[in-house]
């Protein structure tokens, strides 16, 4: 499935106050849901858009891989997804058509809320002023102060349509919401994760099984836990605790929710490389000294 944004001219403004860019926090919504795979490809103009990674894909809320695109300056935020092409910013029609092409983790929810006739009058005249968030948070209320239990509309929704009572003492509100959906756990092959799970293990204890002893034999006894201490807490601080970070810039600056395991297959080949050329054996070396 191929789905492709084309953003150009100025950033669109999101209605959503929390969100500082309109189509990257889109984007961050879209793949802000766990366990997704859904190939799809994302195009973004760089020349005028520098969005926080975050922003653009998170790794581990991996769903989407996106590229870039260039057209007209000043010409509207494009999304196509299948063939299907739409112009303009909207977070709500951009993630129902990737729930109408297949996306898996999000869905969208219809319902209906009864305004009284001051609540009626005051949606009436924020539509008239396209004031939709201002829209959204009187249908909230509403609907909260009609079902203590309710939850309040989700972040990205749609006001479809607001139609008088007929005796014309409030109104009824049609709403679609867009709510993350959850991943199917009986297409989940338990054995096979719990198996993948139980290697990795092996791998880990065959790392720290040993790594004592080798750290150890390293260094002279005088200055074992200097030698030791710091070339042990750069790899795991820096190199380690930078992973994310990395890993997560470079999934933004290339697209592919992949391109970040290239930070630790390269660490992984350098140290493998310079464990076999520059570390010595140390059998019958005296290291008490």
């Amino acid at each position: 499935m191929d789905v492709r944004l084309v953003r150009h001219g100025k950033r669109p403004v999101s209605s959503d106050k929390n969100c500082r860019y309109g189509s990257s926090c889109l984007a961050a919504q879209i793949v802000d849901q766990r366990n997704a795979i859904f190939p799809v490809e994302v195009e973004i103009r760089k020349d005028h858009v520098n969005p926080p990674a975050r922003a653009v894909i998170g790794p581990k809320r991996v769903g989407l891989s996106f590229t870039t695109a260039k057209g007209a300056a000043g010409s509207p935020a494009t999304l196509t997804i299948a063939g299907k092409t739409i112009e303009g910013f909207s977070p709500f029609t951009w993630s129902q058509a990737l729930i109408d092409a297949g996306y898996p983790l999000l869905k969208s929810a219809p319902s209906t809320i009864a305004l009284n006739k001051e609540q009626s009058d005051q949606v009436a005249a924020l539509q008239v002023e396209k004031k939709t968030a201002d829209v959204i948070k009187i249908l909230s209320d509403a609907r909260i102060a009609a079902d203590p239990a309710a939850k309040k509309i989700a972040a990205i929704a749609n006001v479809d349509g607001v139609v008088a009572t007929a005796d014309g003492s409030g109104a009824t509100a049609t709403v679609t919401e867009i709510a993350a959906g959850s991943a199917d756990k009986a297409k989940i092959n338990w054995p096979m994760a719990i198996g993948i799970l139980f290697i990795m293990m092996i791998y880990v204890t065959m790392v720290y099984g040993p790594i004592a002893a080798f750290l150890v034999e390293l260094f002279p006894t005088r200055i074992r836990y200097t030698s030791m201490s710091l070339p042990y807490h750069i790899g795991n601080g820096w190199f380690g605790g930078m992973l994310p970070l990395l890993a997560t810039a470079i999934v933004a600056s290339y697209g592919n929710i992949y391109a970040g395991l290239w930070y630790p297959i390269v660490v992984a080949l350098i140290t493998a490389v310079i464990g076999f050329f520059f570390l010595k054996e140390t059998k019958d070396v005296n290291i008490s000294a």
